[in-house]
């Protein structure tokens, strides 16, 4: 009888064991890449879609629960069976641009049994109608030089890409226009056109190569190409090139994982409390290398200007740390301010980690 109940007591102690280790381990849903650009498509092609794909990169299953779309043209799909660690699920978005002329984003909301329990994921475009005049096809114009935006946005860039973009000048005068042989870009992107003249009434093609490692930088990034005509007045067309870059690590097994730098955040979020107007406050955060190999900071940048960063060291030992020195300038303006520090490293396992500064500004 006492063996029994000690047999019962171990037996339910087990349970609860398992049952907490379960609760303890997630699914982690990773994507490849959170947004698309279908680029420009005919309105009368019909539907098109796109696989999101994702790995779930836990220590448990992982569940989509449900997929929301922002709107009604944009229908999702999904991996209904759980997805096992390790193992990849899709999200499927489908756009439909009849009677949809024109630029378009949409995103779809992503709920989760895992980590994070929610996330978005976006697609873009552009739909060509089936009748449309240039000045609809092309809104935007300087001189007599037409085209459909001055912003390139050329989405997630790893940096071992070389990504090819073109888009279309439109000449809506009678008579020829000259392009300048001399275009102004920077070395990473070079440029093209199928005609240094574009005929009256006529279009030409506009060709980029876009070549991330050698734009030498992470996150989000600006970039200004500029042409000149030979119109009176010398008129110049400038478009805004963005693309956000992130590095390429190649596939790891498990030794190599191991043996890889890991990147840990002494805090993910700092909340400075109430600070006067105008006001300038300092604060550190620890950054740490918990894996074998030497953990390389890329960069550290921010969202705003009103932050100052610092880092003491950029390469950083196995069980050392760097410290990150942060200076924060209030606005002027009274209200809640918050930014976002970003933070790259060749740490394969979280390349790109974030710091939350919040802040309460009050008056001075």
């Amino acid at each position: 009888m006492k063996y029994s109940r000690i047999f019962q007591i171990l037996f339910f102690l087990l349970i609860v064991s398992k049952v907490e280790s379960y609760a303890q381990g997630k699914g982690k849903v990773e994507f490849d890449n959170n947004t698309h650009n279908f680029g420009t498509v005919n309105e009368e092609d019909g539907k098109i879609d796109h696989d999101f794909i994702f790995k779930n990169t836990g220590s448990e299953p992982v569940t989509i629960k449900h997929v929301k779309a922002s709107c009604g043209c944009t229908t999702p799909a999904w991996t209904k069976e759980p997805v096992m660690p390790g193992e990849t699920g899709f999200i499927k978005a489908q756009y439909n641009p009849a009677n949809r002329p024109g630029t378009f984003k949409k995103s779809l909301t992503v709920t989760t049994d895992g980590d994070p329990s929610s996330m978005v994921v976006y697609i873009s475009g552009r739909v060509l109608s089936k009748n449309r005049t240039p000045k609809e096809e092309f809104p935007r114009v300087t001189g007599g030089i037409r085209y459909s935006n001055d912003k390139i946005d050329l989405g997630r860039v790893f940096s071992k890409d070389t990504v090819s973009r073109s888009f279309k000048l439109y000449n809506e005068t009678d008579e020829p226009i000259k392009l300048s042989s001399k275009v102004s870009h920077p070395k990473h992107i070079s440029v093209s056109a199928d005609t240094n003249v574009i005929a009256p009434k006529s279009s030409a093609n506009i060709n980029l190569v876009y070549i991330a490692a050698q734009k030498k930088d992470f996150g989000a990034v600006d970039d200004m190409i500029e042409f000149k005509t030979d119109q009176e007045g010398e008129k110049k067309l400038g478009f805004l090139i963005k693309a956000n870059i992130a590095e390429y690590f190649p596939p790891l097994n498990e030794e190599e994982k191991a043996l890889a730098p890991v990147l840990a955040l002494e805090k993910t979020e700092v909340d400075l409390g109430d600070v006067k107007a105008g006001s300038n406050t300092k604060t550190e955060v620890e950054i740490k290398n918990t894996g074998k190999q030497d953990l390389q900071i890329r960069k550290v940048k921010s969202n705003a200007d009103n932050l100052n960063l610092k880092l003491d060291k950029d390469t950083v030992k196995e069980e050392n740390s760097s410290r990150l020195k942060i200076q924060y300038k209030a606005p002027d303006k009274p209200g809640a301010n918050n930014a976002v520090v970003h933070i790259y490293s060749n740490a394969p396992s979280s390349p790109v980690q974030t710091i939350l500064i919040k802040a309460n500004v009050v008056e001075k």
